[in-house]
């Protein structure tokens, strides 16, 4: 199913898209999470090398598992700017361009 999402453009959103990603807003990544669709978080000052090569810093998020759970997605955003942020910069989500309509 392909979704309507509000995009995020710059540098890490055209170099994600060489990846097949399209980088999105916290709100659509938020109402992407609820409906059950995996996503990427990265922080802002990685670069696509580094995404899934390199130093791997993307984390693939298993959207279903953590709703299933009980985890909220503020939860996961909390829990990222608390821990990562000093060294990686605030969250930013990507969407596998197959779900983006």
């Amino acid at each position: 199913m392909r979704y309507q999402v509000k995009t995020v453009p710059g540098e890490q959103a055209e170099q994600a898209r060489a990846l097949g990603l399209v980088k999105i807003t916290i709100q659509s990544a938020a109402d992407l999470f609820d409906l059950g669709v995996p996503l990427v978080a990265v922080g802002q000052h990685v670069n696509s090398y580094h995404f899934f090569g390199g130093w791997h810093l993307a984390c693939p998020l298993d959207s279903p598992r953590y709703y299933r759970e009980g985890v909220p997605f503020a939860r996961f955003v909390n829990a990222w700017n608390a821990h990562a942020e000093p060294e990686l910069g605030r969250v930013r989500f990507f969407v596998a361009q197959e779900y983006v309509a």
